[in-house]
């Protein structure tokens, strides 16, 4: 309880904290920390040896630094994000690239795809401001921050349901009713519901839902994602088209274009991808663990 009370109160005080000012907070953090034994900052590091395997150790620690203070701004904008009036958080969008990609399936149903980039969660707020969505949630590990992160993300015309299977069902029923399903594709499934395909060069376990949906409802993928501003300035939504090969009948190819549509995404701003998460936390058989 103490803990998701002290997490509330500072995401209410970050939503009233210039955007500016919590970048800059989030640089110094970056700087003090990069060099701690931190879980995270060992999986950031862990993460951008493996995928970036080109960068000498300074680069590499330049990529480390820049990554975490992106990860703390994330966090600490999210009050902005969601605990501010809806126009609020809208309004830091400055702009859409290829909004057309969008409403051109207006009336249809649609798989959105947003990767764990620049500030996901403003993606998932926007696309619900224009059309209703279904997205799958999991439930924080603070059970005491479930409501409040659930209302949260239920503003707009959202709608969460569990990454359980009738969270699955739930999904399936929104695409019959021509509705937007939203997906974060880059988390690591359970054991059982994916297959290991390319990401970075590395041997990822990806997710098999999303070929899965695709292969029975025959619904359109698109991605959205965010980049972040310098200085505070707000945020770019943009959409993009997948790779054809992500309908392939061929799971194979299906996840591994799945893997090269989030790539592409972070291609030119690999400091704003979450490399904290353990993308790579189960490994084929005779790979050591990259996090030991």
């Amino acid at each position: 309880m103490i803990r998701s009370a002290f997490i509330k109160s500072l995401l209410y005080l970050c939503a009233y904290i210039p955007l500016p000012y919590l970048q800059s907070l989030s640089q110094f953090l970056a700087r003090r920390l990069s060099s701690s034994q931190l879980r995270a900052v060992h999986t950031c590091k862990a993460n951008i040896a493996l995928c970036y395997p080109e960068l000498d150790a300074r680069a590499q620690q330049v990529l480390v630094e820049q990554s975490l203070a992106h990860g703390f701004t994330s966090m600490l904008e999210l009050g902005h994000i969601w605990l501010r009036h809806p126009r609020h958080s809208l309004s830091l969008v400055k702009a859409v690239e290829n909004p057309e990609l969008f409403a051109q399936y207006q009336d249809q149903p649609l798989i959105m795809l947003t990767p764990h980039l620049g500030a996901w969660e403003l993606a998932g707020l926007y696309a619900s401001s224009q059309r209703q969505i279904t997205s799958l949630y999991k439930p924080p590990k603070l059970a005491a921050l479930d409501n409040f992160i659930k209302t949260a993300r239920e503003r707009g015309s959202a709608h969460l349901v569990p990454t359980t299977p009738h969270g699955i069902r739930q999904l399936f029923k929104a695409l019959k009713k021509a509705e937007v399903i939203g997906i974060l594709p880059d988390q690591e499934p359970r054991l059982g519901s994916g297959a290991f395909a390319e990401f970075k060069g590395q041997p990822a376990y990806t997710m098999s839902l999303i070929h899965r949906l695709v292969q029975k409802t025959k619904v359109k993928v698109l991605l959205c994602y965010t980049q972040r501003l310098p200085d505070g300035q707000g945020f770019h939504i943009i959409y993009k088209q997948p790779p054809e090969a992500i309908y392939s009948d061929d799971e194979k190819q299906a996840l591994s274009a799945l893997n090269q549509a989030i790539e592409s995404c972070f291609v030119d701003n690999p400091e704003q991808y979450q490399w904290t998460y353990k993308r790579f936390k189960r490994r084929p058989d005779g790979l050591s663990s990259v996090y030991d």
